[in-house]
């Protein structure tokens, strides 16, 4: 977008510019964004498998929206890009690798641990963060806890029961061990030659065209990036110790897991465009350390994944300043302004929003706030019980720790296999990127993948391969506009809709109630038995928080 912006292009006769497409490409896309934003919402998701026969428990759990997603149709850009990213600019070598590991794991591996009734998964949703108690029920969240400490009570626990949670949250977690690992593995056996000879090629400065032209400028003392760092750390340290959020020595730990891992994971970014995250190591750890409290463990979690995360970006915006000719020392201040205008906004809209909204990240349609409600569970699991209790000894999801050797082990072959067989499909597999395919599931519903390796599919290989010049010219300025279009829309729909409650009419474009609700229905009653959902049930009072209706009658279809 930036090169579409600045370029001067010499165009033939009747031949359209980069900057005009992106302009045209941007409009198009900020009006037709109202259709499924707004007046016909029901195009978001097309759940026509579910839809064939919407009294069946289990087409309704594959099919479905809040399911697995098989055949599931999305024509809103918003719910294509929310999780994984544009498909635009991935290369399609490695959305193969994603797709590869999503149908591995959402559509085979899920389903078999679902249906067989593996941790007893047929008690909760087949796709879910939400937290129960061993019989289905909503977990008791708050008896467990400590009121004058917010920590672990352990009467409470005992009183509550284990944690339980779905199937696929808990294969996930087992997937990201995996993954974790394999990316050690992965980045020793692959690229340990290619990091030292960048290493020593570094301090040699490589007289590159682009570095040649960037010596015009004076470049950042090392001093102010040493002296920013020594002051953001000690300014941690001392909100954490005076707050009481943790002690001093876990924000340098949380620190120095960002440190260690910015490399494996930044090559991965670099070859791929997926950044592998550090949310689950982060609570693994302290969960460990502190078990029992919830609050260090959320914080440190922050400090440690978002710091990584934070340099990712902030390198990749150097390196466009590189290649856009922007003096450094002008990249390194607007990159701190930018961070404090971006994080007063945040800090401020969000408590906005928190007290203004009725329902927000609470039964809220348009405030649903998927992450942070996975976000608050994850506290639950890694902070409040814990993985000791969680994942330890006793649990029912012991075997979940084996996931770690698993992922450490599983480039190894595949390497050899490389070596023996030069030159076929095996160079493009990439473990890392396969088993982080899912790791944003939950909240990531299965459609948004589908839908999203559609597209790719469609931009990556075929434009690629068989429009080669048009893809060229205008995929990246397509994927810069479709983006910016709906960010347009967002803007303008909330300041003119949504912050005044104006909401579009029910009709069959924008049902009451979804025609595919069974989805995120357990199939089994938390009191034994297969669930019928359409048959009245005297007992729906005790209705667990998988949203039973109070009364199970059909509705119309």
């Amino acid at each position: 977008m930036f090169n579409t912006l600045h370029r001067e292009e010499e165009l033939l006769p009747g031949q359209w510019s980069r900057f005009k497409f992106f302009i045209i490409a941007t409009i198009a896309m900020f009006f037709y964004q109202w259709i499924p934003g707004f007046l016909f919402p029901v195009v978001s998701s097309i759940a026509w498998v579910c839809w064939i026969n919407p009294k069946n428990h289990v087409l309704s759990q594959i099919g479905g929206s809040n399911g697995l997603g098989v055949g599931a149709i999305s024509l809103d850009w918003n719910n294509i890009v929310a999780y994984l990213g544009s498909p635009l600019v991935v290369p399609w070598w490695a959305q193969v690798n994603i797709a590869l590991g999503f149908f591995l794991i959402a559509w085979i591996m899920v389903p078999i641990a679902y249906y067989t009734n593996m941790w007893e998964a047929q008690r909760f949703p087949i796709l879910t963060s939400k937290l129960f108690t061993v019989d289905g029920e909503k977990y008791p969240v708050l008896s467990v806890l400590n009121p004058a400490t917010a920590s672990l009570s352990q009467a409470g626990y005992e009183q509550a029961g284990p944690l339980r949670i779905a199937t696929f949250f808990a294969l996930a977690y087992g997937i990201g061990f995996a993954g974790l690992s394999s990316m050690i593995t992965h980045t020793w056996l692959y690229h340990r030659h290619k990091l030292v000879a960048q290493w020593k090629q570094s301090r040699t400065q490589s007289e590159d065209i682009h570095h040649k032209l960037m010596q015009a400028y004076p470049e950042v003392p090392d001093w102010w990036y040493g002296a920013l760092f020594v002051g953001m750390t000690a300014l941690a340290i001392f909100t954490c110790q005076f707050y009481g959020y943790m002690p001093w020595w876990a924000v340098l730990l949380a620190i120095l897991l960002a440190v260690v891992f910015a490399l494996p994971v930044g090559l991965i970014q670099a070859l791929t465009n997926q950044q592998p995250g550090l949310n689950i190591i982060t609570e693994y750890v302290i969960g460990y350390i502190l078990p029992g409290e919830p609050i260090p463990n959320v914080t440190f979690k922050t400090l440690g994944y978002i710091s990584m995360s934070q340099a990712m970006t902030f390198t990749s915006d150097l390196k466009l300043g590189h290649y856009m000719k922007v003096p450094p020392r002008a990249m390194f201040w607007a990159q701190l302004l930018g961070t404090f205008i971006a994080g007063l906004i945040n800090l401020v809209t969000a408590n906005w929003l928190l007290n203004s909204q009725k329902d927000i990240c609470n039964g809220s349609k348009e405030f649903a706030c998927p992450h942070a409600n996975t976000f608050y569970s994850a506290s639950v699991i890694w902070g409040v019980i814990a993985p000791n209790l969680m994942f330890g000894p006793t649990s029912i999801y012991n075997a979940i720790n084996f996931f770690f050797l698993i992922g450490f082990l599983l480039p190894i072959p595949f390497f050899w296999f490389k070596k023996w067989f030069p030159n076929t499909w095996i160079d493009q597999v990439h473990i890392p990127v396969m088993l982080a395919a899912t790791g944003w599931m939950p909240p990531a519903q299965a459609y948004n993948y589908t839908n999203w390796l559609a597209v790719g599919f469609a931009f990556q290989f075929f434009a690629r391969r068989y429009h080669s010049e048009w893809h060229l010219r205008f995929t990246y300025v397509m994927s810069a506009a479709f983006d910016s279009g709906v960010a347009f829309f967002g803007l303008l729909s909330f300041f003119i809709l949504s912050i005044n409650n104006i909401k579009m009419p029910i009709w069959w474009g924008n049902p009451e109630t979804e025609i595919c609700r069974l989805d995120g229905y357990p199939l089994m009653s938390p009191k034994g038995g297969m669930i019928d959902p359409w048959a009245p049930n005297p007992e729906a009072d005790d209705a667990p928080q998988y949203n039973f209706p109070k009364a199970y009658v059909a509705p119309k279809l």
